[in-house]
């Protein structure tokens, strides 16, 4: 009988995925739907500069005037991040255009660095988001995956030095939308 390899992975190192093309299977008939029937809401996009450094929606104008013609009411913008840059968000999408956008903060993470409770600082962070004009909290799915405490403790989303920030959430009446992959 044959030893089990060492590596038990090692048969995969030669998968050509990157040749992998699928063809689907499924064939149904294409419906063009060029406006919605009822009025909707765009629950999850990114219309900030954090990643790319430049507005995804470089012409706020145009942005509405799509929305209009497809009959989107309003859009949820998840790229609110905190400080000046929530600021600068709120500030071009939501108090230009109250009722048209729902601008989501997001933690900094930094805090986590810092002696003493970050979970107090981030909660404070979420008050004043919400004082600011926020409507929810975007937690990226790197909080269960790769951040850390100053010990190198994997960061879980109900670690209790996180309740801080829960309860500021709550406090404020805004919505948490954890983003879960992976």
């Amino acid at each position: 009988m044959p030893s089990p390899p060492s590596d038990p992975f090692a048969r995969l190192a030669d998968l050509p995925l990157r040749s992998f093309r699928p063809e689907p299977a499924l064939r149904v008939e294409e419906t063009l739907v060029q406006r919605c029937r009822f009025q909707a809401v765009d629950a999850h996009n990114h219309l900030g500069r954090w990643l790319t450094k430049r507005w995804a929606a470089r012409d706020v104008g145009a942005t509405l005037a799509r929305m209009d013609a497809v009959n989107v009411t309003s859009i949820v913008n998840l790229d609110g991040m905190w400080g000046a840059e929530l600021d600068a968000n709120l500030t071009r999408y939501d108090r230009a255009h109250p009722g048209r956008f729902a601008t989501f903060a997001q933690l900094d993470w930094r805090e986590l660095d810092k002696s003493g409770a970050f979970g107090e600082r981030l909660g404070e962070g979420v008050r004043d988001a919400a004082a600011s004009g926020a409507k929810g909290l975007k937690v990226w799915k790197n909080l269960g995956l790769h951040l850390r405490d100053t010990r190198g403790k994997l960061l879980m989303p109900d670690d209790p030095r996180l309740t801080p920030v829960w309860e500021a959430c709550s406090a404020a009446r805004i919505p948490v939308l954890i983003h879960t992959a992976d």
